[in-house]
């Protein structure tokens, strides 16, 4: 072999050893959601090499609040799967998947009113158990508040979740292989 082939061949090693490497360690994902006046904002990054690499901005969005209807349907794709495998299918996909998250952190504050008093406090009484009935992790905080007097929306959410990219193969070719499978 030449000199040359030699240094290619090693930076190719270099390469397959870094990609390893990525998808080997865990990635955080950090999105925060922010809304006030009917206008909100969303922020989001992911820091590769678990919580020591650099945070990546992935996207920064501001909207207004439109009144405009939502877009007609997209066609269905699935109509030649069938259903009967793809439902079980995906919920096992998923569950898998989110059995392989880590929660660093989740941090919601919220106001509230529906303009109604009855129809707040029916929200609030089916919210309440969830809040004050669970013990808590450190990880989560909430805080949310009924406003009874006026109607309003506003509040911000952080959350900040890992994951380890090839774990994911796994349920991802479980989930491949099934539907392969069901729709031949």
């Amino acid at each position: 072999m030449s000199g040359v082939a030699l240094v290619l061949l090693a930076l190719l090693a270099c390469l397959i050893l870094v990609f390893a490497l990525i998808v080997c360690l865990p990635v955080t994902l950090w999105l925060h959601v922010e809304m006030t006046a009917g206008a909100w904002s969303f922020r989001s990054a992911l820091q590769p090499l678990g919580r020591f690499g650099p945070r990546i901005a992935l996207s920064t969005r501001s909207r207004q609040k439109t009144t405009s209807e939502a877009p007609a349907a997209k066609a269905d794709r699935l109509g030649r799967m069938k259903m009967g495998k793809f439902v079980p299918a995906m919920l096992r996909f998923l569950r898998d998947f989110l059995a392989r998250i880590r929660l660093h952190r989740l941090r919601i504050d919220l106001d509230y009113g529906l303009g109604d008093p009855a129809l707040t406090g029916e929200l609030f009484g089916v919210v309440a158990p969830i809040l004050y009935g669970t013990h808590a992790s450190q990880r989560i905080e909430a805080r949310i508040t009924p406003h009874f007097d006026r109607k309003v929306l506003r509040g911000s959410g952080d959350l900040a979740l890992s994951l380890t990219p090839v774990t994911l193969a796994g349920p991802a070719l479980r989930f491949g292989w099934t539907m392969m499978r069901g729709s031949q």
